[in-house]
């Protein structure tokens, strides 16, 4: 038996499909537009042990982003062969130069160990972090605020590469020791996610040229912590050269930035 529609129905049947209009999409002209990214550094930085014969206990590489409105994401991967575990971090710092967010996932041989997401207030941080060490979480996921008693300026994500961010808001106008709080997201027991919130103190000790591996020459800020850790920074972007370090399981350690590349982009 064969099928007959007329067409009547099938005028009335098109008449009750649903029309979709074309989008309408703005298009920007090039002379109109303010570029997302002007600047990009990138680097890698090595620690060696001056105690154990200069043996390299960590490679960190990282990309640094600076946008048109004076924000900036940085994004490092950290390969530890002190602790057996590469971290994967990003840190967006706003236009302001206050750390904003924060993102940090572990991982070993072993499998992934958990990954945190921060945010900072203006006194505390939210943190929701997913770690399979949390014996009070179910499912291995917490959620909390974490109050800071005294103060709380910025976040770390533990690779050396990312810590010239502390020093954004240093005032060379105030001499002396300035205090200083931050959240360590996993910076103080490895092999979990656990945060916690420190006090340091930094001291400005003046200006020197630092050398790189890659031969090339920056005038850095050479800065003092509490512990008696000194840090040397690139003047204006704040990027790690040099990292002396003398407190924590990487005690005695020295990082150092071994290739730099700073580019201009956009228009």
């Amino acid at each position: 038996m064969r099928i007959q529609f007329s067409s009547g129905l099938v005028f009335i049947a098109l008449l009750a499909a649903p029309v979709y209009a074309t989008a309408q999409v703005e298009i920007i002209e090039p002379q109109d537009r303010s570029p997302g990214i002007v600047k990009i550094a990138r680097g890698t930085t090595e620690c060696r042990e001056p105690s154990r014969d200069n043996a390299r206990c960590a490679t960190e590489y990282w990309t640094l982003y600076f946008h048109a409105d004076g924000s900036r994401y940085m994004h490092v991967v950290s390969d530890n062969m002190r602790f057996g575990q590469a971290r994967h971090a990003m840190v967006w710092i706003d236009p302001k130069g206050d750390t904003r967010e924060a993102y940090l996932n572990t991982w070993t041989q072993d499998g992934v160990i958990g990954s945190a997401y921060v945010v900072k207030r203006e006194d505390s941080v939210d943190v929701a972090a997913s770690d399979l060490q949390f014996e009070r979480a179910g499912e291995g996921m917490i959620r909390e605020e974490v109050n800071a008693l005294a103060r709380l300026d910025s976040i770390g994500v533990g690779p050396a590469s990312a810590d010239g961010l502390h020093f954004l808001h240093y005032d060379f106008d105030a001499p002396g020791k300035q205090p200083h709080g931050i959240y360590w997201m996993g910076g103080t027991l490895h092999g979990t996610m656990v945060g916690v919130i420190a006090l340091s103190q930094y001291t400005y000790l003046g200006e020197e040229e630092i050398t790189i591996a890659d031969g090339k020459t920056f005038p850095a800020d050479k800065f003092e912590m509490v512990s008696g850790t000194k840090v040397w920074l690139t003047k204006e972007d704040r990027i790690l050269l040099r990292m002396d370090l003398v407190f924590g399981a990487a005690y005695g350690s020295i990082f150092e930035t071994v290739s730099l590349d700073i580019t201009e982009v956009g228009s």
